[in-house]
């Protein structure tokens, strides 16, 4: 998996498709592991929150991350003690996790639309399917209280059902629709109602029985 693709918000998510574009992915829909994969990718489920011409972002759903290792971030980002209670970390993928002592912790919220409350300004992408995302690097330390990424996206939001996730996967222009050109992934519909309340290890044989979006199709 690529991890060169830069950071922003303000996503625009793309909406419009035809035949001639069925490997280009989508804000909004699923990967889903197609075949079985020799590394961590296995089952895998992933949300895209982010796909243009410099390449693609998503968030994995089916994974929780290691109590070990965010013992650690916490100490590093005490933002992330901040969770609501009843939530607990997915690990969203190696990129940009903040496993390593130069690299950056960036922190996701997957909300539901419906009855989301955000204060203003606050960066966001509305999905199709009914989902939107909220993303922020975090500053080492905590940061100073006015630094618009000090906070976890998600202490000051109100929410009927959310996901947390650190990290992210990333891919480099032109990788993702490769791999979904040799049948990796399949890309299917987000349901909601089945990413906010089925527990990690449910979300994959669920997702694997979904049709996959008719432009994926071999």
């Amino acid at each position: 998996m690529g991890k060169g693709v830069a950071l922003r918000h303000g996503f625009r998510p793309l909406l419009g498709m035809d035949p001639a574009t069925s490997y280009s992915p989508q804000p909004g829909f699923m990967l889903v592991a197609a075949r079985p994969m020799a590394d961590t990718l296995d089952k895998a489920v992933i949300l895209l929150f982010h796909a243009d011409a410099d390449g693609c972002m998503g968030v994995r759903l089916d994974t929780l991350f290691l109590e070990a290792p965010l013992v650690s971030l916490k100490n590093r980002y005490p933002q992330l003690c901040k969770i609501p209670a009843g939530h607990v970390y997915r690990f969203g993928g190696p990129a940009f996790s903040g496993m390593k002592a130069d690299q950056p912790c960036f922190v996701s919220v997957l909300a539901s639309t419906q009855g989301l409350i955000l204060p203003p300004d606050t960066p966001s992408t509305t999905l199709p399917g009914g989902v939107t995302f909220i993303g922020h690097n975090l500053k080492p330390g905590g940061g100073p209280p006015d630094d618009e990424s000090a906070g976890l996206p998600g202490e000051r939001v109100q929410f009927q059902h959310a996901l947390f996730a650190i990290g992210l996967m990333a891919w480099n222009a032109g990788q993702l629709e490769q791999e979904i050109r040799d049948g990796l992934w399949k890309m299917v519909h987000t349901e909601p109602a089945f990413i906010f309340r089925l527990p990690p290890q449910q979300i994959f044989p669920f997702a694997a029985g979904l049709p996959a979006h008719v432009y994926y199709q071999a």
